[in-house]
């Protein structure tokens, strides 16, 4: 949905942390992913909250 709205996902490279496809496994299992708004801020989308 967010993608067909015109979101585009974040990919980040940390250690303990890589995004494929613009989603990130968490340590805990849920899933997590980052974009930026209009405005240039980033946010977060978590399905473990």
């Amino acid at each position: 949905m967010l993608r067909a709205a015109g979101a585009v996902f974040e990919d980040n490279n940390f250690p303990g942390l890589k995004t494929e496809g613009g989603t990130a496994t968490l340590p805990d299992f849920s899933t997590a992913a980052w974009f930026l708004d209009s405005e240039g801020d980033i946010l977060n989308i978590n399905s473990g909250m």
